[in-house]
């Protein structure tokens, strides 16, 4: 078998965002890939049978972004082509084209071109959209200058020697500078090519949701410093207005549950620094806003840490009366679902994580995490998992794949420390090898023993590899994860017993060749 090098990460297909069609038989998805040649990932629409598992590409020009389904069972997506975009970007201006595409055959055709840099529309039962659109306050008025003031200004835009920072934060991680960058929600006309602005100029667009004609939509305006505190509020009939007002909420994953009720991750201002969200229901008649279920967790995404993942998808989402959302739950990505009552379930706990899914009358398509392998679709059915792609599985003919083994112990402070060791790629019984201790950030996040492409390239390498969930991490409530004030003291004394622990276990690890790396809270 081969080793896991720095390059084997170019070999990866990163799966993501599962979306079923309208009549339930087919699930579209997204496929990244790294490009090394352009320092950035190849994007394309795949797209996957739920009954056989027949799986085929649909674009291939690596260009493909946000997509969506239309009621007539075609796919839009958009990317940046075509004669309209490149005008637009001449002047830097907001622009997205938007292709259409028939799965069951033929090339991707131009739909349509917004005057929004926005992502997939979200279709109203009118016909227009909903398109939620990046703004930048910084821009220039291009248009008002004549050609040689503006090719100078263009140029200077583009290419600035220095950034004005005005507001914090600044930076998106993963990102570039942001300050007086907006996420705008814009209402749009796909047929006149025509869109409308809905929030003020300086709000900034969390989350949005669309049943019928409403637009349900969270965020909150501000001049210098992001609040934690936003609001959220309801477009209908050509006016906006506030379900919770900012400043009393700060707002988490929301989705309708029906017409009428929305089901809201909130956590209340002046709640404990490290409070995990509760669930509520908002009721749109009378606008009654009702706590239906303490939970004390994540909602609508996981924190299983990992490198070996790229894009979106839906965290949460309703079907049949309920809305399913995915939570951490000690060292698992799972799914839960919570009614109108407050009634929450389980729906699916096994290990690994949930990175996204779908679901549409009573039908799970999952995009996971499970065992060794990176994300693959799966379809969840009756209680359980049937594995639908297989992008990923010349990568494992191939390579050496080291499978975490879980270790725990009870630390002095009376908490049980979940950890793993990866021996070494041809490890044998008595032979020393040097190790390496991974410890993660946020400090709100958690490790478990899904697919970390840096550590499987330590354990190829020769090393042992240790990690665990020292306090701070995700998933096992507010006495766990809070570590207000305590920064490098309760969580610095967990790691070091998690050190001797493994030293005790595993007598192979050399003790005189210790390293120790981490991400981000991890390395302080």
């Amino acid at each position: 078998m081969k080793r896991i090098t720095p390059e084997t990460f170019l070999d990866y297909n990163f799966l993501s965002a599962p979306c079923l069609s309208p009549d339930g038989g087919r699930t579209a998805f997204v496929v990244k890939q790294a490009d090394v040649k352009t320092n950035g990932y190849r994007s394309d629409l795949w797209l996957v049978c739920n009954k056989t598992g027949k799986t085929r590409r649909l674009t291939a020009q690596g260009d493909a972004g946000p997509f969506v389904w239309t009621r007539e069972g075609k796919l839009l997506f958009s990317a940046p082509r075509g004669e309209k975009h490149a005008a637009a970007q001449a002047l830097c201006a907001p622009s997205t084209t938007y292709f259409e595409i028939d799965p069951d055959g033929g090339e991707a055709v131009p739909a349509f071109t917004l005057p929004v840099a926005g992502g997939a529309p979200r279709f109203l039962q009118n016909g227009k959209a909903a398109v939620v659109g990046r703004v930048d306050l910084n821009r220039p008025a291009f248009e008002s200058m004549d050609e040689d003031a503006r090719k100078r200004a263009v140029e200077q835009y583009q290419k600035p020697g220095f950034h004005i920072i005005e507001e914090i934060p600044f930076w998106e991680n993963g990102g570039t500078f942001s300050s007086r960058m907006r996420n705008a929600l814009f209402l749009c006309d796909t047929a006149a090519e025509t869109a409308q602005v809905l929030t003020e100029p300086y709000f900034t667009v969390d989350g949005v949701d669309v049943s019928g004609d409403r637009i349900v939509y969270s965020g909150v305006s501000y001049t210098d410093r992001l609040p934690e505190q936003g609001g959220l509020y309801l477009y209908e009939n050509g006016e906006t207005r506030a379900l919770l007002p900012e400043g009393a909420y700060s707002v988490g994953a929301f989705r309708f549950l029906d017409g009428d009720t929305v089901i809201a991750a909130l956590t209340p201002k002046g709640a404990h620094t490290y409070a995990m969200p509760d669930l509520y229901r908002v009721d749109l008649k009378d606008g009654a806003l009702t706590k239906i279920a303490d939970w004390d967790g994540s909602v609508g995404g996981a924190s299983v840490a990992s490198d070996a993942r790229l894009g979106g998808g839906f965290g949460m989402k309703a079907d049949g009366g309920k809305a399913y959302f995915v939570s951490t739950r000690e060292d698992e990505g799972v799914l839960f679902s919570v009614d109108r009552a407050g009634k929450v379930e389980e729906v699916n706990q096994n290990a690994g994580s949930i990175d996204s899914f779908d679901v549409q009358n009573g039908e799970f398509v999952l995009c996971a995490m499970r065992g060794d392998r990176m994300a693959e679709l799966y379809a969840f059915e009756n209680g359980a998992e049937r594995r639908l792609t297989g992008l990923n599985d010349a990568f494992y003919e191939q390579y050496s794949v080291v499978t975490p083994e879980p270790t725990r112990f009870t630390a002095t402070d009376g908490f049980e420390i979940h950890g793993w060791v990866m021996p070494p790629v041809g490890y044998v019984k008595g032979e020393k090898h040097p190790c390496i201790f991974h410890i993660h950030g946020g400090p709100a996040t958690v490790f478990g023993s899904v697919f970390h492409n840096e550590m499987q390239m330590w354990a190829n390498a020769g090393y042992f590899v240790i990690f665990c969930n020292p306090r701070g991490g995700d998933g096992r409530g507010l006495e766990f994860v809070d570590l207000y004030h305590k920064y490098g003291t309760v969580d610095y004394d967990n790691l070091m017993e998690f050190v001797d622990h493994c030293l005790a276990r595993y007598p192979d690890i050399d003790e005189t060749r210790l390293g120790v790396t981490g991400g981000s809270y991890g390395g302080f």
